[in-house]
């Protein structure tokens, strides 16, 4: 197992120019649910220095205090009695032919326990930011695994780097980029970058289980903060839209309430080109 701390090392406040100017980033920028074209209402290279800071002192998500908060009847129940998101991504790994799996935004390594639980084979590799919760992700997998059932050692890689700035890990390295209620709480703006990354690291597949986001009351429950101070720069990803963009097929997607929180929630698989 790898525990890596320094993946991260702030590629995007120097490169933001790049992004703002390159014209197919500004392209994907039209794949919002709300507005034709997001590049014309805000400062792009702004919005994305906004996220770059808050990434950078770990003020963008709020943390699990302790590894026992990750369970829970309501919203975490205990293993095999899952979630609907957590359900989702297992019962579509079934049908996949895979030998690796990267979740990014990992968290404490739930969903990557259960995968784990299930399909012993598979090379997993979880990417998390948060300092505590890649702690707990140790204890979850090896000095405290009673915690969070299945009661298993996990021997997963663990790495902790955040979206949208993976450059450190090489193209096509994985069978499966998957995240879950991760994407739903970036920004539009970097929200788009993270899927130009996850389309550039999957060498085949993509799941995405995240809340739809549409409407501005979205960006008040679920954006990171500060992020970004735009208003205009809230969720409402396109995914069928951005990723065909960036030259995925859509193998499946829908919509279904979540039965634990309000709004729509959508599951995207798709497979690269």
């Amino acid at each position: 197992m790898t525990f890596a701390r320094n993946l991260i090392v702030g590629f995007f406040i120097t490169n933001s120019v790049l992004f703002a100017s390159d014209v197919h980033f500004n392209d994907l920028l039209k794949c919002n649910l709300r507005h034709d074209d997001v590049s014309s209402l805000c400062d792009v290279q702004q919005e994305i220095h906004l996220y770059n800071q808050a990434l950078q002192n770990e003020s963008n998500y709020e943390s699990m205090p302790k590894l026992e908060q990750w369970v829970d009847d309501y919203f975490y129940p205990q293993y095999p009695n899952l979630h609907v998101n957590n359900q989702l991504i297992l019962d579509a790994i079934k049908e996949l032919n895979l030998t690796s799996v990267c979740e990014i935004g990992a968290g404490a390594g739930k969903i990557c326990k259960y995968i784990y639980a299930e399909n012993p084979h598979l090379a997993i590799t979880c990417i998390e930011h948060n300092s505590r919760h890649l702690q707990q992700m140790e204890e979850n997998f090896h000095t405290r695994p009673h915690v969070i059932l299945p009661n298993i050692s996990v021997p997963a890689t663990i790495l902790k780097g955040a979206l949208p700035d993976l450059h450190s890990i090489p193209a096509d390295t994985f069978d499966l980029v998957f995240t879950c209620t991760v994407m739903m709480h970036i920004p539009f703006i970097p929200a788009v970058q993270s899927a130009m990354e996850i389309a550039r690291l999957s060498k085949k597949y993509i799941i995405h289980v995240e809340n739809k986001n549409f409407g501005t009351e979205w960006y008040d429950m679920t954006i990171v903060k500060p992020a970004s101070m735009s208003p205009i720069n809230y969720q409402g990803i396109d995914y069928v839209k951005l990723y065909e963009k960036l030259g995925v097929k859509t193998l499946k997607y829908f919509e279904y309430k979540d039965p634990c929180t309000p709004g729509t929630f959508i599951f995207y698989l798709g497979e690269k080109s």
